[in-house]
């Protein structure tokens, strides 16, 4: 009985699961963001704009199945590895990731905090990793990646040569997702990209210790 529940869910696609997040944490906003609602919200929404968009117009890289167990273990083994680099690199590289993040001096319940991570790095899997390298190549993506940082942080901050160094790092980092994806699917590269998230948004030092 509860193989063949398991089974039945693991047959929903994920997309279903994270629509049905994103909706609940624009719902629950004010609880999650505090102040910071209204501007969350525009993010969000701008989120499922342009996953809707991306996954009306563009093509999958590949329509791979990972049976539910081995999904979970590539998630795992993702999040985990990308959590224990993260908590081990040197302070002043994980205040430079930070200074590419808005999210960073956002506070919020880490229950939420966590829900809007996987969210975002989902999506951004979903869009660039799965849809958009097939348009434009493995480091075509991971030039729009950074780009697409950049410009949400020069709305939120305005021009500022400190973002450049970051981008670029996104840019780099959008190539090694796009790699992970490649030996382990789009579910492996968001546990990677999940736990990145997760680091620059002060979730992980709170749950497992300062960053050093």
């Amino acid at each position: 009985m509860i193989n063949a529940v398991i089974s039945r869910i693991g047959r929903i696609p994920i997309d279903i699961y994270v629509m049905l997040m994103l909706f609940a944490l624009v719902l629950g906003s004010d609880v999650a963001f505090g102040d910071k609602a209204p501007f969350m919200k525009d993010i969000l929404y701008m989120y499922l704009f342009l996953f809707l968009i991306t996954r009306t117009t563009l093509q999958r890289k590949s329509k791979a199945y990972f049976p539910l167990s081995q999904a979970i273990f590539n998630f795992a083994a993702m999040f985990i590895g990308t959590a224990i680099l993260m908590l081990l690199l040197p302070s002043q590289v994980t205040a430079l990731l930070i200074q590419g993040s808005f999210e960073g001096a956002v506070i919020f319940a880490a229950s939420f905090g966590v829900l809007y991570a996987f969210i975002k790095a989902y999506i951004e899997e979903d869009i660039f990793r799965n849809r958009l390298v097939t348009v434009v190549g493995a480091k075509g993506q991971a030039v729009l990646f950074g780009l697409f940082h950049f410009f949400v942080l020069f709305a939120v901050f305005g021009f500022s040569y400190m973002l450049v160094l970051p981008v670029l790092m996104l840019m780099g980092l959008g190539y090694i997702w796009s790699r992970v994806h490649d030996r382990f699917g789009t579910i492996g590269s968001t546990g990677s990209h999940f736990a990145y998230n997760a680091a620059i948004m002060g979730i992980l030092p709170r749950l497992l210790g300062s960053i050093v």
